[in-house]
């Protein structure tokens, strides 16, 4: 088994000069850190083989790597011409090559105490570029590096050599303020690029507060990836809340929470990767947060009226409504009339498909817990169809209740709304 603790003191030492290789190689950045992470992973994989000289692998991996996906942008770049080469171009391209080989032969006659003076001028001379580049992007706003195997957190010394990733926009905000008064801040950043590998790993410093993952995805209706995190010394995996992927976080822009860390963690080590089998396509950004729920909850805003009919035949026959935390059940009576039964349960606020709801119908458990569903739009609403119930019962006592495994819930506000239909399905 690899020794983690040591890998990761490897990557935080060496990052930065990895990553000043990289850069020296794309001339870019974002490239650069693709590069670094890519390469890191791939050592990763064999690090228990890797005894001496590891940071030079590393580089060698870097180079390859550079050598490989350039090639393949030539190839897909490469356009056959209709007409021949220009042939003054082509001599005078073949006199700066003629050029290029008696300077380096010029070199090479020069004494080694000379040669070795002109590398100094040449390092120095990179230094003073890498130190102008820095200088010039300080003023940015930056997110921190993530690299795999890397703490990433905000805030920290600023170094002159310190390379400017990505700036901070509205879709991953430093901290914003939900309705309800709850406050996110960012603790890090990742991407998450399908094309170039199968997940990326991340590791996050946190402070026991609830954790919330908010993805900037390629588009609204992109196929989700799957986040999880593991903590060191556990043999458990920890997964988005309350259910496994991110639903409609794309479309609505809204962070998803992470299930609770045990008390006293640290730091986490985050994973992102597609799901088996699917095709997920364009770069992913994603911002893990912390919340803080207001020391008292808010009003919760007005409740959205449940529609008169949500299908052609199935009409609504009663309706219910309740505000957490100051209550967590709505409870129904509806008359059995032999017809099928649905049910229509939303949440409002900051409960949005983050609190789960369990049903009941006469004492009988309907449904486990399931994540509590959005307020009906224009675009249609979903439902639970309960079908036709025991002839015998002339009344139908329906229950409907909230739950969450994160405390700090029962200092946010929303509102739960059940409204009952029957008729044809």
């Amino acid at each position: 088994m690899a020794d983690r603790s040591e890998y990761d003191a490897f990557v935080e030492a060496s990052w930065h000069r990895l990553l000043r290789t990289a850069y020296l190689l794309a001339r870019d950045w974002g490239a650069a850190e693709d590069l670094v992470q890519t390469a890191l992973l791939k050592a990763w994989q064999v690090w228990p083989r890797l005894e001496a000289g590891r940071e030079a692998y590393v580089r060698k991996i870097i180079v390859h790597l550079h050598v490989s996906w350039w090639r393949r942008r030539w190839r897909q770049a490469e356009v056959t011409s209709g007409s021949p080469p220009d042939l003054a171009q082509a001599a005078d391209h073949m006199g700066r090559a003629d050029d290029r080989e008696l300077v380096w032969q010029a070199l090479g006659r020069l004494p080694a105490r000379q040669r070795a003076v002109m590398r100094a001028g040449e390092r120095h001379a990179r230094r003073r570029r890498l130190s102008a580049l820095a200088v010039a992007v300080a003023g940015t706003v930056a997110v921190a590096v993530v690299g795999a195997g890397t703490v990433a957190g905000l805030g920290g010394p600023g170094e002159v050599d310190q390379p400017i990733t990505a700036q901070v926009d509205e879709k991953l905000p430093r901290r914003y303020v939900e309705s309800d008064g709850t406050v996110y801040r960012r603790l890090a950043t990742a991407t998450f690029d399908p094309s170039r590998a199968k997940s990326t790993t991340f590791q996050v410093k946190v402070s026991g507060k609830p954790v919330a993952v908010l993805p900037d995805c390629p588009s609204p209706k992109a196929s989700p990836v799957q986040v999880s995190a593991r903590v060191a010394g556990l043999n458990k995996v920890f997964r988005l809340s309350p259910v496994p992927f991110l639903v409609n976080s794309c479309e609505r822009g809204k962070a998803v929470d992470m299930q609770l860390f045990p008390a006293g963690t640290q730091t986490a080590t985050f994973t992102v990767e597609s799901f088996p089998g699917s095709e997920t396509e364009g770069k992913w950004r994603f911002g893990v947060y912390e919340w803080t729920a207001p020391a008292t909850s808010r009003a919760p805003a007005p409740q959205v009226e449940p529609p008169a009919k949500i299908s052609k035949d199935l009409h609504l026959v009663t309706q219910g409504s309740t505000t957490w935390p100051g209550s967590r059940e709505v409870t129904l009576t509806v008359p059995n009339r032999g017809r099928n039964v649905a049910l229509v349960i939303y949440c409002g606020d900051g409960l949005t498909e983050r609190l789960t709801t369990d049903v009941w119908v006469n004492g009988r458990q309907i449904r486990g817990p399931q994540r509590c569903s959005a307020p009906p739009t224009r675009r249609g609403v979903g439902y639970l169809g309960l079908g036709r119930q025991p002839r015998g019962e002339k009344t139908l006592t329906i229950r409907v209740r909230l739950g969450t495994p994160i405390p700090d819930y029962r200092r946010r506000s929303g509102t739960l709304t059940v409204a009952a239909y029957d008729g044809r399905m």
